[in-house]
């Protein structure tokens, strides 16, 4: 089936450009890590699942402000891990709890 109604002329695709991060400690996943993802004056929290992965998290677009990426500290304050900007090229990361 293509598009709405089976009209090709209806379907609108595009690529988008996303980073994919883990946690763990050592070499164990870390299930139910938060992690929060601010951008544009808003706050996105996420958990990890019980691999310790994250969903994608899309990049900003353009003329938008970077979407910043924190996680907890042990002593509960927010560390920002990366800075995910329009334009920057997709990260796959592991963050060590």
């Amino acid at each position: 089936m293509e598009g709405h109604h089976k009209d090709k002329s209806t379907r609108k695709e595009s690529w988008i450009t996303a980073s994919r991060f883990s946690t763990s400690k050592g070499a164990a996943p870390v299930p139910g890590a938060r992690v929060h993802g601010e951008y544009a004056g808003k706050t996105d929290t996420q958990h990890a699942d019980a691999l310790g992965q994250l969903p994608p998290i899309a990049h900003p677009p353009k003329g938008v402000s970077p979407t910043n990426i924190k996680v907890i500290k042990p002593d509960g304050s927010w560390q920002t891990l990366v800075e995910l900007a329009h334009g920057s090229k997709a990260r796959t990361g592991v963050h060590s709890a």
